[in-house]
């Protein structure tokens, strides 16, 4: 799949998995003005850059173990990320 499309984007997902293509359908245009239906809050991208981003480096992932709402986060550390993920000076550990 080598086309190019505004809001489809295609990724290689591991060895022995067929590629898949994912569309973007709130920047596609496809639903005007998207609402999330449980905060009534417009859905947009405003809170990736709005401040920096919490990251946890805890391996308990799992819903069925962490009540699929609260995640036990005390085998890992907390990170804050700001801009460029890619830049080690714009990390901070939290704890």
């Amino acid at each position: 799949m080598n086309a190019k499309y505004e809001h489809v984007k295609t990724e290689f997902i591991g060895e022995g998995n067929k590629a898949y293509a994912r569309l973007n359908m709130m920047n596609a245009g496809i639903i005007e003005n998207p609402v999330n239906p449980f905060t009534g809050k417009l859905i947009n991208n405003n809170e990736k850059t709005k401040h920096p981003q919490l990251v946890t480096s805890s391996q308990h992932w799992q819903t069925e173990t962490n009540c699929g709402t609260t995640f036990d986060t005390s085998d890992g550390h907390w990170f804050s990320v700001h801009d460029d993920i890619f830049k080690e000076e714009n990390w901070k550990q939290l704890d």
